[in-house]
C-alpha cells in the first residue's frame, strides 16, 4: 500500500498555492466557504484523471471554473502528490500540470519523479529516475510494468520505475468520494438499484441495497457486524430484507424490518439520519481489504444524533488503520471525538484558502479546559467565521 503524505496545489479554485501534510487520518475544519469542499473536489478531479474522464469532468464545470479566478489570473493549475510506499518507505511525487486553452479546457500532462525524499520538499528537479509522458497522453501507456516502456530520454524505464507508477495508478482509482447527504424521495439510495452493481459503494449510497446484498451473500460476518453497529444507532433497527424484486429479479430495494414488528418497510419510511448512518457505516465496516484506499467524505455528521456521531467516529479511526481517512465537516461534536495532530484548519484570508495543522504544544493548556470543539468555536484554532 502506498500513503499519501502531502499535497501542493497551485492555482486550484481558492487555492492559490498551499503545501499541506497529511496523515492516516484528517479532519478538515473550517467555516462555510473557507475551502474544505474546494480540496475535497480537488480530489475528485485527479481521481477522474485516473479513470480517464477528465474531459467529462472539464465539460461539466468549465476549465475557467475550476482555476483561481480564472484562467486570466491562473496561467496552469500545478499539483505534486507525495506518497510513500509501506513496503520500502521509499517516496515519490505524482506531478500534474493543467492548461486552460481558448475552449474553456484543460490540457493535462502529468508524470512521476521517483528520487528519494525524507521531507514535504516538493520542489526538486526531473532527475534520475524520473519519467512522464507529453500533454494529453494517458499515463497509464507509461506505467505499464515491463521493460519496454521508455523515458522521454530514449532510456528504458526500470522494473522498480514501472512497478511504482502502477501502484500510483491502483491507489489513485481507488480512492472513494463520499457525500451521503442527498437522502429526499427521490434521492438514488431510496430507489431501485441494480442488483449486480455491487463491486464499490458509490459516492452517495445510491446501490446501498445491492452492496449490502453482496455483503449478506458472501461476507456474513461483516454484514452481521453492519447491522449490530446500525442497531446501535438506532435501537428500532432489526434487519434489511434483501429480496430482488420480481418478476425480472434485477432489482433491489432498500426494505427492512422494524426490531419490533413483522412488517416489511420500505426505504421511503426511514428517518433521514438513519439512512446516512447506515451508508456511513457500510462504508466504513466493509471488509478492511475492499476499503478504498483513500476515503474522503464531506460532513458525515449531518442529520446525526451526538451517540450517533461517536460511533461514527470510532469507526472512522477504525478504518484509519487499514486505508487513509480524510473528512471535512462543521461539528464540534465530531471534532471532540478527535487527537489535535489529527485537525486541519481551513480558513479564508481575503481570496486565499489556508490549511495549517494546530500546534500540540501550544493547546495544551487550553485543553485541560476545553475540548477540541470547543477551542474551535471559541476560534482559538482558528477556522471560524469569515469577517
Amino acid at each position: 500500500m502506498s500513503i499519501l503524505k502531502g499535497i501542493e496545489i497551485s492555482g486550484y479554485k481558492s487555492i492559490e498555492h498551499q503545501e499541506i501534510e497529511l496523515g492516516r487520518l484528517n479532519i478538515l475544519i473550517g467555516a462555510n466557504g473557507s475551502g474544505k469542499s474546494n480540496l475535497l473536489s480537488f480530489f475528485k478531479l485527479v481521481r477522474e484523471m485516473r479513470h480517464e474522464r477528465l474531459k467529462d469532468y472539464v465539460e461539466n464545470w468549465g476549465a475557467n471554473a475550476l482555476l483561481f479566478y480564472g484562467a486570466k489570473v491562473t496561467k496552469r493549475l500545478e499539483a505534486n502528490l507525495l506518497f510513500q510506499d509501506d513496503d520500502t518507505n521509499n517516496y515519490f511525487v505524482y506531478r500534474v500540470v493543467l492548461t486552460p486553452t481558448p475552449r474553456d479546457s484543460l490540457i493535462l500532462d502529468e508524470s512521476l519523479d521517483l528520487s528519494p525524499r525524507e521531507t514535504l520538499n516538493f520542489k526538486t528537479s526531473q532527475g534520475q529516475g524520473f519519467y512522464g509522458c507529453g500533454a494529453g497522453v494517458a499515463l497509464e501507456s507509461q506505467l505499464v510494468p515491463s521493460i519496454e516502456n521508455w523515458r522521454r530520454d530514449g532510456t528504458q524505464i526500470s522494473q522498480e520505475a514501472a512497478h511504482t507508477g502502477e501502484m500510483v495508478v491502483r491507489n489513485v482509482q481507488k480512492w472513494g468520494i463520499f457525500q451521503f447527504s442527498d437522502t429526499s424521495t427521490s434521492s438514488g439510495i431510496r430507489l431501485r438499484c441494480y442488483r449486480h452493481d455491487n463491486q464499490i459503494l458509490h459516492s452517495d449510497g445510491h446501490n446501498l441495497a445491492a452492496f449490502l446484498h453482496k455483503l449478506q451473500l458472501t461476507q456474513a460476518t461483516a454484514y452481521r457486524r453492519i447491522i449490530g453497529t446500525i442497531q446501535q444507532i438506532a435501537p428500532w433497527f432489526g434487519d434489511f430484507v434483501l429480496e430482488p424484486i420480481k418478476p425480472n429479479e434485477t432489482d433491489l430495494l432498500l426494505n427492512w424490518q422494524d426490531r419490533y414488528s413483522d412488517d416489511i418497510f420500505g426505504p421511503h419510511q426511514l428517518p433521514d439520519g438513519a439512512i446516512r448512518a447506515m451508508a456511513l457505516v457500510t462504508l466504513l465496516l466493509q471488509p478492511w481489504e475492499d476499503l478504498p484506499s483513500l476515503i474522503i467524505i464531506d460532513e458525515p455528521e449531518l442529520g446525526l444524533h451526538p451517540n450517533a456521531i461517536s460511533i461514527i467516529a470510532a469507526l472512522l479511526k477504525q478504518a484509519s488503520l487499514h486505508s487513509q481517512v480524510i473528512i471535512a465537516t462543521q461539528s464540534p461534536t465530531l471534532l471532540d471525538e478527535f487527537d489535535p495532530e489529527d485537525v486541519i484548519v481551513v480558513d479564508r484570508k481575503e481570496d486565499k484558502s489556508t490549511f495549517t495543522r494546530p500546534s500540540p504544544e501550544k493547546l495544551r493548556e487550553w485543553l485541560a479546559e476545553y475540548s477540541l470543539g470547543e477551542l474551535w468555536q471559541k476560534n482559538v484554532l482558528g477556522g471560524g467565521p469569515m469577517i
